[in-house]
């Protein structure tokens, strides 16, 4: 997956970095194509925000791995979804931070 693309669809590094719970510089230091963990967030950030007919800019990948929704100000975060039914499986939830702390 493009930067540029993912980059349009948030509307701003910023934005991207928000979601996926990193800096907006971060981001910057991608090349051309996104890391694989990144794909693999910003798929699922894609994918529940269409099944649950969210804006894409309230959704969050949270510090647990979960995709979270914001809640209206001053309510905080409310989880909206697992981030998949296999990260629960231990190879896929080691892989998955493995490659989290690497970034």
């Amino acid at each position: 997956m493009k930067k540029t693309t993912v980059i349009k669809m948030f509307g701003s590094a910023t934005k991207v970095g928000k979601a996926l719970g990193i800096t907006r510089m971060a981001v910057s230091d991608w090349g051309e194509n996104i890391p694989e963990l990144r794909v693999y967030q910003v798929e699922r950030l894609v994918s529940v925000a269409e099944e649950n007919n969210t804006p894409l800019e309230l959704l969050r990948i949270g510090k647990n791995g979960r995709v979270v929704r914001l809640a209206p100000k001053g309510e905080g975060y409310r989880e909206l979804v697992r981030l998949n039914k296999e990260s629960t499986n231990g190879e896929l939830k080691a892989d998955f931070k493995q490659a989290a702390t690497a970034q």
